[in-house]
């Protein structure tokens, strides 16, 4: 996880340099663990793991993806290897490093070339960092404005979450953005989003683990989730991590970059691509609940213009439930066509079943015997309230699960016409499938041990997305200041078609249960929904630099279309229609004031047009909009190898819509909501193999417009959260190799609705994990989910909670070939 400061560059030839603090020369053998993926990471990771200096343009790199190293070896063996089959050749520059370059690129007088484009590397350090970091929109370079290489700055992940068509360093963006990169992924034993995303300060996921779907909430509100920058409207189960090679987090209001969105983060997953060498690897894992995990990575070339790679993961469980299990099989295909270095299509998707055969439990509880003792007696944690079997139904219906399908397809072009003129076209189609059966629980009794429950049944829900984006690119000067603009059109359709059923069935005892007294109507009273989006689009971009100052603004044109046809069962055809155009605007302001600091302040605004289910009637609702004020410091402390951010935030969002307690399916029309806090982030790796990171957020929320609960704070939005991580790999002696991770995540009291009469408690959650290389091959693992075994609380409201599962324990086997 880094994301950290970089220089930028002064001209396309110009170098960038990696220099991390160095023990041992080049030519000395030493234990690497080089990740395979992206060569640019490989190459940050050779650098400190051997402590060397190596010299490289990133943007010639960023396509070429690796095997990876692992083992005894020399720094010169080790870029032999990452550099086999490419178009690149190593020579020594003057001072030492190691300076890669295409090998059409006529030697300089200064570098000589040994056995396979090596030479020896002197012990001798340089001073500078490496190069470019792209943070932004499109798949081409942008233009340097500076002409020189600013010395001893820690690194920078890369990440493609912010903008359109324009490349920027994180120090570039007026907003915060926080990158989760493979190796953490790793470290934490990831398989889903929120697995990741929990680390990052005032953001916490708004259901337990075991949910159906990912609804994850920053700094207040909800967030949305793009793929490779593609937007999705409808996702059924949880956002999977088996072809997922970086987690990118913007925080606050996208608009003006993807349209309707929410305001409180765009979480954007970076899929593998295919290597330029063959490779696979894959994993078995083992643990509570019976919980298995298999997975495999395999690909390279399959001919010298076309990569292909195939991520696939299998994962099963009992889940810490009581009759409760599901099953999920997850395949991920990509296939890359390099025409040439300029001209790039990539064709990728994946295919994600999901099925809860035998029973679905979230772990929701009553507010009493939840939240409050129950003071009949208190129910076993692993009590399962959405169970029941031997149900009276007619034919085809009557056995509670649940099964969800997600298909998707991409196609994306890239071209450079020059080294500042670029195009990219993209288009996405998703569906989403699903079917279910599921008892929902209500209130509780008088007698606080009769639990109210309903059946909820959905069929045929059908669920598509289609998506098509092209940007121009275009960077220029004009005198002093250079420019970087970005135009382009979007255009997004959305419908979905599916039948529901509530139906009220008898209560139960939650203490002493009676199963097997559920009787569904003959004819089960399906009500009917469809409903139909279409958004189009045009935006422009441009961000201004001059010197130490650099401005940002965007604006976007949204022409939004929507209808809904809802037929409530033997009744009338309700027909709701709307239509809307509006505008989002952002501006950001950025100012260099030393070479280890950038402050920034910005305006940015947010729109989710709204047709909503309200209960006995459809209803247009003016569009929820949002905005934010944001001003804060980068920093970047050179000698210690760290960075850090220190952010206020001021959102303001009108027309918001929550959940009907009362009418489950349906929505009410809430009012205004008021969000300020602020976060302080610090991260690095401070010496060889040790990384770490810490996050804090403090997150206030007031209810301001409402016919009721005004001066409340708004539901699930903790005051305070705090998060760190810490890995180490020993790097000498018998224990070489071994790796040992420890995470925190601590989450404050949330008020569990808007009346604030109950609250969730507060958690600490703590995970533990070890790795060791058995051999070159083969690596062994655990990890320890929830050590302390801390009672992790979520949910629906007041009148339902839902608990995550508890201490849980994963044995690891993995393998890389």
């Amino acid at each position: 996880m880094l994301k950290k400061r970089m220089p930028k560059c002064g001209s396309i030839v110009t170098m960038c340099a990696l220099a991390i603090s160095a023990h041992a020369a080049a030519d000395t053998r030493s234990h690497l663990n080089l990740p395979a993926g992206e060569l640019v990471s490989a190459l940050k990771a050779l650098a400190q793991q051997s402590d060397v200096d190596l010299v490289y343009e990133p943007e010639q790199l960023r396509r070429i993806h690796t095997n990876g190293v692992k083992g005894e070896y020399t720094a010169q063996e080790a870029v032999a290897i990452l550099l086999k089959a490419t178009a690149f050749r190593v020579y020594l520059a003057p001072g030492g490093a190691m300076v890669i370059t295409p090998a059409s690129m006529e030697q300089s007088s200064n570098a000589s070339p040994t056995h396979n484009g090596l030479v020896p590397a002197s012990s001798t350090r340089g001073g500078t960092d490496t190069g470019r970091v792209v943070l932004a929109q499109a798949a081409t370079s942008s233009t340097p404005n500076e002409s020189t290489v600013k010395t001893n700055r820690p690194q920078l992940e890369e990440v493609t979450v912010f903008g359109r068509g324009v490349r920027s360093t994180v120090n570039d963006v007026p907003q915060t953005v926080n990158v989760f990169d493979a190796e953490f992924i790793e470290n934490v034993q990831a398989k889903k989003i929120t697995d990741v995303v929990r680390f990052t300060p005032n953001l916490v996921p708004s259901g337990s683990s075991n949910v159906l779907y990912d609804d994850v909430r920053s700094r207040g509100f909800p967030s949305s989730f793009t793929w490779n920058g593609m937007a999705r409207r409808f996702t059924n189960g949880t956002l999977k991590m088996a072809n997922v090679e970086r987690v990118e987090v913007l925080k606050g209001p996208a608009s003006v970059l993807y349209g309707p969105m929410e305001p409180g983060a765009v979480v954007n997953l970076v899929t593998k691509r295919p290597q330029s060498q063959f490779g696979a690897s894959g994993s078995l894992q083992f643990g509570s609940d019976n919980e298995q995990n298999y997975s495999m990575d395999i690909g390279g070339p399959l001919t010298e213009k076309i990569g292909a790679r195939l991520n696939t993961a299998y994962f099963k469980t009992d889940t810490a439930f009581d009759n409760s299990g599901l099953e999920d099989i997850f395949v991920a295909p990509v296939v890359e066509f390099r025409f040439s270095d300029r001209t790039v299509l990539t064709l990728d998707g994946y295919y994600d079943k999901v099925e809860w055969a035998d029973g679905y439990s979230d772990g929701r509880v009553p507010v009493i015997g939840g939240l409050v003792p129950n003071p009949v007696g208190r129910l076993p944690l692993s009590t399962n309230l959405q169970y029941d079997t031997n149900i009276t139904a007619p034919e085809g219906y009557g056995e509670v699960s649940i099964f969800y399908s997600d298909l998707d397809a991409n196609a994306r072009f890239s071209h450079e016409f020059s080294d500042s003129v670029s195009l990219n076209v993209a288009l996405s189609h998703h569906r989403a499938r699903g079917d279910r059966e599921q008892i929902q629980t209500g209130l509780l009794a008088a007698n606080n041990r009769t639990l109210g429950r309903s059946y909820t049944l959905e069929r045929g829900g059908d669920y598509k997305t289609e998506v098509a984006h092209l940007d121009l690119k275009w960077s220029f000067s004009t005198g002093a200041v250079t420019h970087d603009v970005a135009v382009g059109v979007d255009h997004t359709k959305t419908d979905s078609d599916y039948s529901y059923a509530f139906i009220g069935i008898t209560p139960i005892d939650i203490f002493t249960p009676v199963y097997g007294t559920i009787v569904l109507p003959n004819v089960i009273p399906f009500d009917e929904d469809n409903a139909s989006t279409k958004v189009s689009e045009a935006f422009v971009q441009d961000r201004l630099s001059l010197g130490r100052f650099h401005v940002l603004g965007g604006a976007r044109y949204s022409d939004y279309e929507s209808q809904d046809r809802y037929q409530v069962f033997q009744g009338a055809l309700r027909s709701t229609d709307m239509q809307d155009q509006i505008w989002s605007t952002q501006f950001g302001l950025l100012y260099d004031a030393a070479d280890w600091i950038t402050l920034f302040a910005s305006r940015n605004e947010s729109f989710v047009p709204r047709l909503a289910n309200i209960f006995g009637r459809g209803s247009v609702v003016q569009p929820e909009l949002g905005l934010q004020y944001e001003v804060g410091a980068k920093l970047t402390f050179s000698d210690s190898g760290f960075s850090g951010n220190v952010v206020f935030f001021d959102i303001d969002k009108d027309n918001l819509l929550v959940f009907d307690e009362a009418h489950p399916g349906f929505r009410l029309p809430l009012g205004g909501v008021s969000s300020k806090g602020f976060e302080i982030s610090l991260e690095g790796s401070p010496s060889p193999g040790l990384s770490m990171y810490v996050g804090y957020g403090y997150n206030s929320t007031e209810i301001t417009k409402a016919d009721a609960n005004v001066g409340n704070s708004f539901y699930h939005v903790p005051k305070q959260t705090l998060s760190a991580y810490v890995s180490y790999e020993i790097q000498d002696g018998l224990a070489r190799g071994l790796a040992l991770t420890t995470s925190m995540q601590h989450v404050g009291e949330r008020f569990a609705s808007d009346d604030n009469l109950y609250k969730w408690p507060s958690y600490t959650r703590v995970d533990l994990g070890a790795t060791y290389p058995v051999t070159d091959r083969v690596q062994v693992g655990m990890n320890i989910r929830n050590l302390l075994e801390s009672t992790m609380y979520s949910g629906f409201g007041a009148v339902r909670v839902t608990r995550d599962p508890f201490r849980t324990v994963m044995g690891t086997v993995s393998f890389r070939y």
